[in-house]
This record gives C-alpha cells, sequence and structure tokens, in this order.
C-alpha cells in the first residue's frame, strides 16, 4: 500500500516537472502526460481503496474512519540534539476519500481541459500548473504534520496564482 500512496502523490508531481522540464517536446504528448500522471493517479488511488477496504475488513464507507491508518515516511528535515521534523504521507478513511475526489475530479478536469486548451499556445505551461496544482493538494490532504500541511497549502495558493 505504501507504493500506491507514493505513486498517488509523486505522479502529478512527476507529470509537472516533466512539463517545466523538457521544453522541446512535442505538443502532441503534453496533453497525454498532463491527463495521464492525474489519471494514473487515480488508477492508483483505485488500487489503494481496494487494498485499504481489504486489509480494514470493512465493507461500508461510513465505517472506513475506524480502519487503522498508513504512516509513510519521506524524509527528515530537521535532526538536532532529540528534535527531529520529518516530512511524512498519513493515510487514513478521510484522507482516503479526499484523495479519490482530487485524483478522479483532477482526471476529469484534465481530461476536458486537454480539448479546451487544444489550441492555446501555453499549453505546456498550463498542464505543468494544473499537475503541480494537483499534487500540491495531494499533499495538503496526506501531509503527516502541520510543516506538509503548509506546504501544500502554500503549493496551492502559488499554482492557483500561476
Amino acid at each position: 500500500m505504501s507504493a500506491a500512496l507514493l505513486l498517488v502523490q509523486f505522479a502529478p508531481l512527476l507529470g509537472a516537472a516533466l512539463l517545466l522540464g523538457l521544453r522541446g517536446l512535442p505538443r502532441a504528448a503534453i496533453a497525454p502526460i498532463g491527463v495521464g500522471s492525474v489519471a494514473i493517479a487515480a488508477l492508483a488511488w483505485a488500487w489503494l481503496l481496494q487494498a485499504w477496504l481489504a486489509q480494514s475488513g470493512f465493507g461500508a464507507a461510513a465505517e472506513m474512519a475506524q480502519a487503522p491508518s498508513l504512516h509513510v515516511p519521506l524524509w527528515t528535515w530537521i535532526a538536532v540534539e532529540g528534535f527531529t521534523v520529518g516530512l511524512a504521507l498519513q493515510l487514513d478513511g478521510l484522507a482516503l476519500t479526499m484523495v479519490g475526489v482530487i485524483t478522479g475530479i483532477g482526471a476529469l478536469i484534465h481530461l476536458y481541459a486537454s480539448w479546451y486548451m487544444r489550441e492555446d499556445p501555453a499549453l505546456r505551461r498550463f498542464f505543468a500548473y494544473m499537475n503541480l496544482f494537483v499534487a500540491a493538494m495531494l499533499l495538503l490532504v496526506l501531509a503527516d504534520d502541520l510543516l506538509g500541511l503548509y506546504l501544500g497549502w502554500e503549493g496551492v495558493g502559488l499554482c492557483s496564482y500561476l
């Protein structure tokens, strides 16, 4: 389940990095990368939901809040004499529901935008910022502590501005 959670978080981020980093990318590849990275995150969420329900033994969505949570540490920001600040992802029933909303609706929005924005000269930048927005929303929902929540919140604000 940890690998699926990492895929959910980092697929849109990788899509944004590819779209921002590869300047010579053919126009025909921009929308598939943008839409595909969020669709991969949505598919990983569906697998995660299935594994979550199988592991918890609960069938109803209302009982998902009672299921155990999944904690995936990413790295340590600061480690000084007994004081550590790390970045980690935390998945519980509510976060799982919100990740489904973000990736599912985000994939549909990306799919619609691929048609609607097809003639826009800044298509690569548009999809890069949209993927970055989805990644920031996912960090906002999955953050284990206030520092991660703050980074997700600021990322959402930055992408809204861009």
